[in-house]
């Protein structure tokens, strides 16, 4: 048994800032990232109700954590361009790119850098393997009082820790590179951001934008079991907090165990024992 520990919703990187959770509950939002106008998914943060479902923040939308003033935001990459696509814009009129989803359980990663090449071989689930998503998260209210994209930066330093939030036990791997044309596996991935936006088209040999062409040729998607499959945690499980003595963020006991070094945050994606994983679920397992 393994593992890999994946780094998902929206941080500094392209939002400019984390989502909130409340430290007497445990409970929390997940905002997934940002992506472009012309994406065809119809989720926005102005109309998707926040996940998972809790009473803290029952009843609002992801907008009501996001900024309202006509911010910097990176979206996309262009790949004619090849520069980074920006925008100033204010979080409610965003589309969502929703990854990982927790309704078909799938995680796909169009980098290449996340799944490593040998999960992708034919003998890799020979081995249970498992995904741990974490993310940032920043106590509420006190670091959303105040909606400019500025504002909610300032409040959120020393007070961002990252915390474990979702978990899939891997069914399946699919990429491009040893499938081919993905379409024909509407039915296990068809919930998946990527696949919602066809990049899996945009892989194959005859796609026009040959650095695109490449890009998406090393999409991988990951099925996760639906029984096994943790899902989306109703409470989310700290790995840092914050030392005012040490001027630093320092790993609790728990992220103690899954690498995590003080002051440095998590490698992108580290690759963890059977001890490791096996403390992870008996974790998350106590607080469901």
């Amino acid at each position: 048994m393994k593992s890999l520990l994946i780094r998902v919703a929206i941080d500094s990187g392209n939002m400019g800032y984390i989502g909130p959770i409340d430290e007497r509950t445990m409970e929390y939002v997940y905002i997934p990232i940002p992506t472009i106008e012309t994406a065809l998914t119809k989720r926005t943060y102005n109309t998707e109700r926040v996940w998972p479902r809790n009473t803290v923040f029952e009843g609002k939308v992801l907008a009501d954590f996001m900024h309202t003033d006509r911010a910097e935001v990176r979206l996309d990459y262009d790949w004619i361009e090849q520069v980074w696509i920006e925008r100033k814009l204010p979080a409610n009129s965003l589309k969502i790119h929703f990854d990982p989803e927790f309704d078909g359980n799938t995680y796909g990663d169009s980098w290449g850098n996340r799944i490593p090449s040998d999960l992708i071989l034919p003998s890799a689930l020979d081995e249970e393997i498992h995904l741990f998503f974490y993310a940032g998260l920043a106590p509420y209210p006190k670091c959303f009082e105040k909606r400019s994209q500025h504002q909610i930066i300032s409040s959120q330093k020393y007070s961002m820790n990252v915390y474990v939030i979702g978990h899939f036990e891997i069914e399946g791997i699919y990429s491009i590179r040893k499938e081919g044309d993905l379409s024909t596996f509407e039915k296990e991935l068809g919930t998946n951001a990527h696949f919602i936006e066809k990049e899996h088209l945009k892989g194959l040999e005859k796609y026009p934008i040959k650095a695109e062409r490449e890009h998406f040729s090393n999409l991988v998607i990951v099925k996760g079991k639906k029984k096994e499959s943790r899902g989306l945690l109703s409470k989310a499980i700290q790995l840092t907090k914050w030392s005012e003595r040490k001027r630093a963020y320092i790993p609790t006991e728990l992220g103690e165990i899954v690498g995590l070094k003080p002051n440095r945050g998590i490698r992108q994606t580290p690759h963890l024992d059977s001890n490791s994983t096996s403390s992870l679920l008996d974790e998350i397992d106590s607080t469901i």
